[in-house]
């Protein structure tokens, strides 16, 4: 990584009295709780900027501007007695390929806190989507911390590089064993079952099994989960025979992680022992350095027996 040597007022979003920021050089330490809560490529904010939401009201404003959305539509954030929101966004670039990622937020001079931030960018020879594209992210962030300055990095992937989010540009994934997806197929099952979607950011906190029976049960934890709209989750869900299976591994300190199931069978006194396994990164592999959250759903067969999870371990 090399730091970005051009010293700017940043803009802000117009909604908080964050006042600017400014690029502040230094490494990177974690010194304050906060966690990722969501990104993307496409945001109305055209130049670099970092802004706060400290209430309901300013975060709703604030996605709002950001996004061109409804504010009632914004990643919901449980507690802002103790959280804030931080949205960071990198301005126009060109093309595809970029995206924006917090590293870190530390303590720095004069009463300030810095937020260590990468932008990627895309390797050479890659393939990118030749839409320009304004990249954001954004956090929560514990109350205690206010006026922000940006530590912004630069990271430029080679081809074949695997940052364990799936999102090569076109590029190979490096090989993996066991695959990351169970088999379904497997006769030992006693019920029909699989794979339905995963992802590796959400709002879980701990390792979990949750079990959605209904429609509206399989909305919340849907949208608890990933801070989305519930009535966007994937359909294709036959309630009257079929139930949904969630698997959370809860926070983890870089990229590189995944959950999925590899096997139903029976356990003890009728009960359905869904064995998981966490992936987890290759030491010697490239992993992107911002906090995951990994998380699996399955559908399977309705039943009333109690499900257990057995999480096992993969380490590359």
């Amino acid at each position: 990584m090399r730091n970005l040597q051009v010293f700017f007022m940043a803009m802000a979003l117009g909604v908080t009295a964050t006042g600017y920021s400014q690029i502040y050089a230094g490494g990177t330490n974690n010194d304050v709780d906060w966690a990722n809560l969501t990104s993307g490529t496409q945001c109305q904010i055209t130049g670099q900027s970092v802004s706060e939401a400290s209430n309901q009201i300013d975060w709703q404003r604030t996605w709002n501007k950001l996004t061109g959305k409804p504010g009632e539509t914004a990643p919901r954030v449980y507690d802002f007695t103790r959280k804030k929101v931080v949205v960071i966004t990198l301005g126009r670039r060109d093309s595809g390929g970029y995206s924006v990622f917090v590293t870190g937020i530390r303590r720095g001079g004069g009463g300030r806190w810095v937020i260590d931030a990468t932008e990627r960018t895309p390797a050479p020879g890659s393939y990118v989507n030749r839409r320009p594209s304004t990249p954001f992210t954004v956090v929560t962030v514990d109350k205690m911390a206010s006026g922000f300055l940006l530590n912004l990095s630069q990271f430029e992937p080679q081809p074949g590089y695997d940052d364990g989010y799936g999102y090569n540009n076109g590029w190979p994934n490096r090989p993996t064993n066991p695959p990351i997806t169970g088999n379904p197929n497997d006769n030992s099952s006693p019920v029909n079952w699989s794979n339905l979607t995963s992802s590796v950011r959400s709002n879980a906190t701990k390792q979990e099994l949750v079990v959605a029976r209904t429609a509206n049960d399989f909305r919340r934890v849907y949208g608890n989960l990933t801070g989305q709209n519930g009535m966007i989750a994937p359909g294709n869900i036959d309630w009257t025979r079929e139930m949904v299976v969630f698997v959370t591994l809860g926070s983890r300190r870089t990229g590189g992680y995944s959950v999925f199931v590899k096997s139903l069978r029976s356990g003890p006194n009728g009960s359905i022992i869904v064995d998981a396994v966490e992936r987890t990164p290759d030491p010697a592999s490239f992993v992107s350095q911002g906090l995951t959250s990994p998380w699996t759903a399955i559908k399977m067969d309705r039943t009333q027996a109690r499900i257990l999870l057995n999480m096992d371990l993969y380490s590359q």
